[in-house]
């Protein structure tokens, strides 16, 4: 259960969350946001919605997947709610390496305004496994 601080003490990224103990990892870092971007991963861990403000965007780890960039921008806002009252987010997926990279580097880019190359060099300095598919890429650029 790797955790990849992104924004200090502020936007963390990593996997699916499968477990209570991980919970506890998630709350030790003052983390009170959860948001699940993978349609497949479940939400029933014990004390998940009962300790977090917890939101599922349902997306899939397709090219071909349908309205990508408002999938990013409804993310980029659960994001943005998360700075106004000052609550660290956890952004997960699957493996929190497609789905998840790319709605952080929607973020930077339409929230804080980086370029979408600075962003994504910033992820994969911090997270060398980061690889949001080439579709998300796509959009990406598009918002940018």
């Amino acid at each position: 259960f790797s955790i990849t601080e992104i924004v200090p003490n502020f936007l963390y990224l990593g996997p699916e969350i499968t477990s209570p103990e991980q919970l506890d990892i998630l709350k030790s870092r003052s983390i009170r946001r959860i948001l699940n971007m993978a349609e497949e991963c479940d939400d029933d861990i014990p004390g998940l919605k009962e300790s977090f403000v917890y939101c599922k965007i349902p997306a899939r780890d397709t090219v071909e997947m349908k309205n990508v960039q408002d999938t990013l921008r409804t993310a980029v806002q659960v994001i943005n709610t998360a700075r106004r009252h000052y609550e660290p987010v956890y952004v997960h997926c699957k493996a929190g390496k497609s789905r998840s990279v790319a709605v952080i580097l929607a973020y930077l880019v339409l929230s804080e305004k980086w370029t979408l190359k600075r962003a994504y060099q910033l992820i994969v300095k911090e997270r060398p496994g980061a690889s949001p598919n080439i579709g998300f890429v796509a959009e990406l650029l598009k918002l940018e």
